[in-house]
């Protein structure tokens, strides 16, 4: 019985995996330099950039407008799509082990959450209530992405922690 030939081809893990990166390395023998994926560009966020709210759910970014939250500090809120409604619901925590799921019109309009700013984009604006102004991290940051990838965050064009990997 005769054995199959079997050829292992060397992968490139750059190609492999930074597709879904924030940034890759290009070298060469005498340089190196960055190549920004997905869009954007690389830098240290300076002190007075807009960063995305980590206690705010990335979900309501889907919408037009902010929401909130003040008179229920703490609650962990999503939305979501319920394609049996067709519709958008909301689902949040009411206590520690109980999570409860209503209609978007009912979770604003039933006093849990308040809709303010009804025309915000949530990019720049400095009335939006989903991004803040904080002391820059310690780390280069990617950008104005364009496009999704999975080291960024559910809204892939809020400044996000660039991360490359290498083999």
């Amino acid at each position: 019985m005769r054995m199959p030939i079997v050829s292992l081809l060397p992968m490139a893990m750059n190609e492999s995996i930074c597709a879904t990166c924030c940034y890759k390395i290009i070298t060469s023998p005498s340089n190196y330099y960055w190549e920004v994926l997905n869009g954007g560009w690389l830098g240290e966020r300076p002190d007075d950039y807009p960063a995305w709210r980590a206690d705010v759910d990335a979900n309501w970014a889907e919408f037009p407008f902010d929401v909130d939250f003040s008179a229920h500090a703490g609650m962990t809120a999503m939305p979501f799509f319920h394609r049996e409604k067709n519709a958008w619901w909301v689902q949040y925590h009411v206590s520690d082990d109980s999570v409860l799921e209503i209609s978007l019109d009912e979770f604003l309009s039933g006093g849990i959450a308040q809709m303010v700013n009804a025309d915000c984009a949530h990019v720049d604006d400095s009335q939006c209530l989903y991004l803040a102004v904080g002391v820059p991290p310690p780390y280069r940051e990617h950008i104005d992405s364009t496009r999704p990838h999975t080291t960024a965050p559910g809204v892939f064009r809020s400044p996000h922690r660039a991360l490359q990997y290498t083999s």
